[in-house]
C-alpha cells in the first residue's frame, strides 16, 4: 500500500500514475479526501474505516493499493473524462454517472441523507422558500457550502452557475457548520451524520435546527467505482472480492 502524499503532489501522481499499464502485480490507484467520520484527512495524514475496509477489498482482489489525495468534484471530473485508470470509493449511482463510470455491483455503504441545517432565528424564513433552490436565489439569505464539495442536483447547477448567495466556502464540513453557528451565515447543508456528531459536542445551548425535505440528498447505496480506463479484469477482481466478503450484490439499471 503506497500514499500520494500532499494534495497537489497527489494530484501530480494520480495523472502519472494512472497512465501506467497494470503489471502482474495488479496494482490499483485509489482516490480519497475528506469526508468524516468514515475519510479524515489531517496535515496531508490518513485515518478512518473506509481506508482499512478498501485495504481488505483490494488484498482480497489480489490487488496492490496506491492511495491519492484529490477532492470530491475532481474525482467526478477525472471519473467523467474516464481517461486516468483508477478507482474510487463511495459513490452513489445515476443514470447520467453510469454512462461515464463502471459500478462494482455490490453496497458498499450507505450515502446519509443530508440536513440543512439553519440558525433558530433563520429557521422560519428558511422553511417559508420551501426548496434549496429558492433559498439558494434569496440575497437576504447567507448560505456556506464546502469548496469542492458535491450536495447532489437540486444544489450544484446553482453553485456552480453562481446563481446563488453564498457567503463563504470553507475547506471542512464542520466550519460551514461552525459559521452558522457562529451566525456569520443562515443556513448551510450536511451529511446527517456529521450534523449529529457535530451536535454531540455542544449542550442544550446550540442554537441550531436541522430542517429535512427541501430537496437535499436522501440516502442511498454508495459503490465503489473506477474510470472506464480501468481494466474489466480488475473490476471483475474487486467484484468476486466483495461477493466473497459478504457484500450485498445490488442489480443496477441497465445503461441507456
Amino acid at each position: 500500500m503506497k500514499f500520494g502524499g500532499c494534495l497537489q503532489a497527489g494530484l501530480a501522481l494520480l495523472l502519472s500514475s494512472m497512465t501506467a499499464t497494470a503489471s502482474d502485480d495488479q496494482p490499483i490507484t485509489i482516490t480519497f479526501y475528506d469526508f468524516p467520520p468514515k475519510m479524515l484527512v489531517r496535515d496531508g495524514r490518513m485515518s478512518g474505516s473506509r481506508f482499512h475496509e478498501m485495504n481488505r477489498i483490494a488484498d482480497e482482489a489480489g490487488l496492490s493499493v496506491t492511495w491519492v489525495e484529490t477532492t470530491l468534484k475532481t474525482e467526478a471530473d477525472l471519473l467523467n473524462a474516464g481517461l486516468r485508470k483508477f478507482c474510487a470509493t463511495g459513490r452513489a449511482y445515476n443514470s447520467e454517472r453510469a454512462r461515464l463510470w463502471t459500478y462494482v455491483p455490490y453496497a458498499l455503504d450507505l450515502l446519509p441523507r443530508h440536513v440543512l441545517v439553519a440558525s433558530r432565528v433563520s429557521a422560519a424564513k428558511v422553511v417559508q422558500h420551501g426548496t434549496v433552490q429558492a433559498m439558494l436565489s434569496d440575497s437576504n439569505l447567507r448560505g456556506v457550502f464546502v469548496k469542492e464539495f458535491i450536495y447532489g442536483p437540486n444544489v450544484d447547477p446553482y453553485l456552480d452557475g453562481a446563481k446563488a448567495e453564498v457567503s463563504y466556502r470553507p475547506q471542512q464540513i464542520e466550519q460551514a457548520l461552525d459559521m452558522v453557528r457562529m451566525k456569520r451565515a443562515d443556513f448551510t447543508l450536511v451529511p446527517i451524520h456529521i450534523w449529529d456528531a457535530f451536535r454531540s459536542k455542544f449542550d442544550q445551548s446550540l442554537d441550531l435546527i436541522a430542517i429535512d425535505g427541501l430537496g437535499t440528498i436522501e440516502e442511498q447505496n454508495l459503490y465503489v467505482v473506477c474510470s472506464r480506463s480501468v481494466a474489466p479484469e480488475i473490476v471483475n477482481a474487486l467484484s468476486g472480492a466483495m461477493r466473497r466478503l459478504g457484500y450485498k450484490p445490488v442489480t443496477l439499471p441497465p445503461v441507456q
